[in-house]
């Protein structure tokens, strides 16, 4: 018979396996991020980039247990972690880090998915908190460039779905 050592089960626990996927979501989103080449002076793809910012700082929230805020400035983005002094700008992190948006790109923000018109100047905290229950405060973010019709949503629901929608029928969940 064999050695009760050797009987023992071999495997990986539920949270293990968790681990490495939300490893595997956030390299890949890092990869998306920094390999999004092409023409950097749209509309789309500033929402698809600051998109995939909001996903990877949602996750960033979750495995650091401590909510994480975007944050718009004149010129573009950041994103801010909660301390007791109050929101610290993440300037350690070069992807979450302060993010220019393209001369003619504009970023506005509603504070919840009203349909009411984004405001025009940025509001004084931040825009979205993203906590680490996986929960966001409720928000439409209007992405648009200068000078067309072009205009991309990006959408939070308090339950942590954040959404892409573009100009047509080309909307995409994640």
């Amino acid at each position: 018979m064999g050695h009760p050592a050797a009987l023992r089960r071999h495997g990986f626990t539920l949270l293990e396996m968790l681990v490495v996927l939300v490893i595997i979501g956030i390299v890949l989103s890092l990869a998306l991020i920094r390999l999004g080449g092409g023409d950097d002076r749209t509309a789309q793809r500033s929402a698809e980039r600051l998109f995939a910012r909001l996903k990877l700082a949602g996750e960033e929230s979750v495995l650091s247990g401590t909510p994480i805020a975007l944050v718009i400035t004149e010129t573009g983005y950041r994103f801010a972690r909660a301390t007791p002094d109050g929101w610290a700008a993440l300037t350690g992190d070069t992807v979450l880090a302060d993010t220019p948006l393209p001369e003619r790109t504009s970023l506005a923000v509603t504070p919840d998915d009203d349909g009411r018109t984004p405001e025009a100047a940025p509001p004084a905290g931040p825009a979205v908190v993203l906590y680490p229950s996986g929960e966001v405060s409720p928000f439409t973010l209007v992405v648009a460039e200068e000078g067309t019709d072009t205009v991309w949503r990006i959408i939070g629901r308090i339950n942590g779905e954040l959404r892409l929608e573009g100009p047509g029928d080309g909307d995409t969940a994640g």
